[in-house]
């Protein structure tokens, strides 16, 4: 049957190629745009000693060019081309990225790229990408078993099993949510912005120890009814209430085993699989104190429509734009902005999208904690009411926009959204981390589409976006400038304001960080901007917080070490760099933000005292074993009454938390003290007289 059909298909249709004229196949648009995902089969790098060149990437057999100035998105961080290249493991980097197919030798697993941009004549130029393993690539399951000594944990196996269930270790260079570790940063999770936490945005991590003072098992409440033994869902005290040992929201909460996860990563080899994760997600309902700080919240979706006002005069950047996640808070709603950079400072300013509340759960609710922002159910756009259906504006249903701009607002598109708690404060956690707010790149963008099926393909509108039209300043806030993409992907390049053409200085003291206590710390202000051959007279100082030693200060770029903090509240220092030139001057301010650290836990394990050469020696450890700085351990020796006899004495550091020290010279003590520079210590009475 099948045969018979396909031989009558064949004589039916030859003759209509033979007969008749035939018609010229119409010339496709010069302009049109393109939607792209796929493995990666090739990728190219003009110049690997400009971050900012660009190169090409082969997608199903397509070539497309990546230009200058692109900055693309992965898991959690935004690289340049460039960078795609340099910061690539062993043997790849920095020829190739370990990502192509084509790559010697080939990469474990394949990797996935999607590209947003435009064909202009026979040229596929992008204008937007993400890189990833694979998009859809993840896991769920129970943890079964935890290897703190490593950091490994077992997912979907059988319960305290170590060999059974897939290997899962965060991918986390930094060491803020475990272990410092990393076989690739180019997949890491993100620092600042927790992407290892619960469904509800508590941040957690994988204890370094049994013992970790920043990821302490006092953080899990215990329910005897539950089968991991843990509570489910419960909330942090007060910072006012915590009492030592107890649940204390400043610091994170541990993954236990029993906890039920959902998790991202790459895939590794160590001689056996594992998964280096980027996120890490807990079915838990972790909530702060009503009104309270910290407290935190979090960003699960973002889709920005940017095809401007449709046939029908509506703007779709109102009606395609969503974004959702959850707050630990339900009490305190969230509002957006719009994250703006200054092209030539890279000056960020926030643009008002609105406030949404937060769901309150069960019976008028759904999801407990949960927010959804959606542009077209705003309170006096379209009619649609509060999100409640409907066509007032009288009711506004839990978890949908409470405020929110005017209908095209969205508009000009950006590359972030920042969500803030309303009214809570900026704290910075003793792991580094900021509450109150999260930072996330827009997923999904939505384009112009055809109005009817068989009408022209319309253009993707890239020139609407200063991001890529006219860039976002310094790199990393101290590098070269990233301007507008070239070659541009569309008809037209927009008209480019390059940085310094105009008359004018423009001071640019680099962007707001956060270091570590004893960390040196650069002062950028090489990036400052202005006419060209102008000689510019620079000059640091400090305006506020402790105060810090300036070594280069009248120089574009000075330094400092930053101040050891030893509380569980961060400093910040502020510096103001004066710039002078062509008869002008130009101020611009950086906030360094210290971290604080955590006393460690000094134990003795050595008093010993010779009485024929009056020699003591003392041995002690340290839980803080890989500080930055390394403690520093002092040997106190004390009389019968307590009295310090003498000047501390200064212990030598063997590896990691082992310190040792012996005096020679000194009377025999009652007991001695050791005291470390993080503020830990420990008495210890003479352990052996010989």
């Amino acid at each position: 049957m099948h045969a018979a059909t396909c031989r009558l298909a064949s004589s039916f249709i030859a003759p209509l190629l033979w007969c008749g004229t035939v018609l010229a196949q119409a010339l496709p648009q010069a302009v049109s745009q393109f939607d792209m995902l796929g493995l990666i089969q090739g990728a190219t790098l003009i110049d690997a000693s400009d971050p900012r060149s660009g190169g090409t990437i082969t997608v199903n057999g397509q070539v497309v060019i990546v230009p200058a100035n692109t900055i693309f998105q992965m898991p959690a961080c935004a690289l340049t081309w460039q960078q795609l290249f340099a910061l690539a493991p062993a043997p790849w980097g920095p020829t190739q990225t370990g990502l192509a197919m084509s790559d010697d030798p080939k990469p474990l697993a394949s990797y996935e790229v999607a590209i947003q941009g435009n064909r202009v004549g026979n040229q596929y130029i992008a204008g937007l990408m993400w890189i990833t393993q694979n998009s859809l690539q993840g896991s769920t399951g129970y943890i079964n078993h935890i290897d703190y000594d490593t950091g490994f944990f077992r997912v979907g196996g059988v319960m305290n099993d170590p060999n059974s269930g897939q290997r899962v270790k965060i991918n986390d260079p930094d060491g803020v949510f475990g272990r410092a570790w990393s076989p690739d940063v180019r997949f890491t999770i993100d620092a600042e912005n927790p992407t290892c936490c619960s469904d509800t945005g508590f941040p957690m991590g994988i204890p370094r120890s049994a013992n970790d003072p920043l990821i302490p098992h006092s953080n899990r409440p215990i329910d005897p009814l539950q089968p991991a033994g843990f509570r489910a869902s419960w909330t942090f005290p007060a910072v006012s209430a915590v009492f030592p040992g107890g649940p204390d929201p400043r610091l994170m909460a541990p993954f236990e085993v029993g906890d039920f996860v959902a998790y991202s990563g790459i895939v590794c080899s160590d001689g056996q699989l594992y998964i280096a994760a980027f996120s890490v997600a807990a079915n838990l309902g972790v909530f702060t104190w009503p009104g309270s700080d910290p407290a935190y919240v979090k960003v699960d979706a973002s889709l920005l429509g940017v095809g401007g006002t449709t046939t029908a005069g509506i703007s779709e950047a109102s009606t395609r734009t969503m974004f959702e996640g959850s707050t630990t808070d339900p009490t305190r709603s969230v509002q957006l902005h719009a994250v703006d950079y200054d092209n030539c400072s890279g000056a960020v300013t926030l643009r008002d999208w609105g406030v949404c509340s937060i769901d309150t759960g069960p019976p008028n609710g759904a999801v407990l904690g949960r927010w959804r922002f959606r542009g077209d159910r705003i309170p006096g756009v379209g009619g649609g009411g509060g999100g409640g259906g409907g066509g007032g504006n009288t009711t506004v249903r839990p978890g949908y926009p409470i405020r929110g701009p005017l209908a095209g607002a969205f508009l000009p598109a950006v590359r972030e959204v920042f969500v803030e708690i309303v009214g809570a404060q900026k704290l910075v956690t003793v792991n580094g981390l900021i509450s109150g707010q999260y930072q996330s790149p827009i997923a999904e963008f939505i384009f112009p589409e055809p109005a009817t099926p068989g009408s022209p393909l319309p253009v993707n509108n890239f020139e609407t976006f200063p991001f890529l039209a006219q860039g976002t300043g310094p790199l990393g806030g101290d590098g070269p400038i990233i301007g507008q993409l070239s070659p541009w992907p569309g008809i037209l390049a927009p008209n480019y304001v390059r940085c310094g053409s105009a008359l004018g200085v423009a001071a640019n003291a680099g962007l707001d960080r956060i270091v570590n206590s004893g960390q040196p710390v650069a002062l950028i202000g090489s990036g400052s901007g202005g006419p060209a051959g102008t000689v510019y007279d620079y000059q640091w100082s400090q305006i506020s917080g402790p105060t810090a030693v300036l070594s280069g200060a009248d120089t574009a770029n000075a330094a400092f070490i930053a101040p050891i903090v030893q509380t569980l509240t961060s400093q910040v220092l502020a510096f103001q760099l004066t710039v002078q030139g062509a008869g002008l001057t130009s101020t611009d301010i950086v906030e360094i933000t210290v971290r604080p650290i955590v006393a460690d836990v000094v134990a003795v394990t050595l008093v010993e005292y010779r009485t024929d050469r009056q020699r003591l020696t003392v041995s002690a450890t340290t839980s803080d074993t890989g500080g930055t700085p390394a403690p520093v351990l002092r040997v106190e020796v004390l009389s019968a009454t307590g009295a310090v006899l003498g000047s501390p004495v200064t212990m030598l550091r063997l590896v990691g938390g082992i310190y040792t020290v012996t005096v020679a010279g000194v009377a025999q003590p009652a007991q001695v003290r050791v005291v470390s520079d993080h503020g830990g210590f420990a008495f210890s009475p003479l352990t052996r007289v010989r």
